[in-house]
Formats: structure tokens, sequence, C-alpha cells
């Protein structure tokens, strides 16, 4: 999936953080993350969806005029390990959803 992209992010105007997903509405992850960043969030993981393990959070149909907000929070998102396989990865937990951003990262 060329557009699918998944980013976690911090609004601290309203202490709410945030997994999203855009599924072909940004052409590249900068630009998602560029737009986020002007509406004042504080970016902590991105990700191409073929670069991360899912785990909890199933993947959006194509939908070129909107991304998701998959899960939202009061407070920051909260770094993790999470063990898949037998190996360890770094994830990122935001509420009861829990994701790894890079698979190649332990």
């Amino acid at each position: 999936m060329a557009n699918y992209f998944r980013i976690t992010a911090h609004y601290a105007e309203k202490n709410v953080s945030f997994i999203a997903d855009s599924n072909g509405k940004f052409e590249k992850l900068w630009q998602f993350s560029a737009y986020l960043v002007a509406k004042g969030c504080k970016i902590n993981a991105v990700s191409n969806i073929d670069d991360c393990i899912p785990c909890e959070i199933k993947p959006i149909p194509f939908n070129a005029e909107q991304f998701v907000i998959r899960t939202c929070y009061m407070g920051t998102p909260t770094e993790t390990h999470q063990s898949i396989d037998g190996v360890s990865y770094k994830a990122i937990r935001v509420k009861d959803m829990l994701y790894v951003p890079n698979k190649d990262e332990e």
C-alpha cells in the first residue's frame, strides 16, 4: 500500500494523544506529518504501513478525502516493548491500542 501511513501524535494544548491512519489522502509521509505539525501536534512515531507491525490495528480502506483517528487518549503516548514471535520490538501504546512503528527496530 504505497500511500498508507500511520502516525502517533500528541496535541499538547488539549493533552490528547492519538494514532491516525491515512490511506490515499497524502502522497508522502512527510505531508501527513507536516499537516499534523501545522495543527500544533508533536509527532511521536511515523510509519509507512509496510514498515510497521500493526498488532491490534487493522488497515482502513482507501480514502483520498480523509484520514482516520484510530484511537485517542487524554495524556501522552506510552513507549514500551512488545514481544512478537520471541522478538522484542519498540512499540507505541495509545489507550488500549498498540503498534510497532518499525519492524526493523528492536
